[in-house]
């Protein structure tokens, strides 16, 4: 049981710091999309 909630409590630490960074990439694909529209 140990070392299930290590593998957990690992993968929820992962997916704490992936999850913010995943939101990041995309707002900063938007903005990259917007300037493509605005300069065609």
């Amino acid at each position: 049981m140990r070392g299930g909630w290590a593998g957990s409590s690992g993968f929820a630490r992962i997916q704490m710091i992936i999850v913010p960074m995943l939101c990041h990439l995309r707002r900063t694909l938007r903005r990259q999309c917007h300037r493509d529209q605005k300069a065609l």
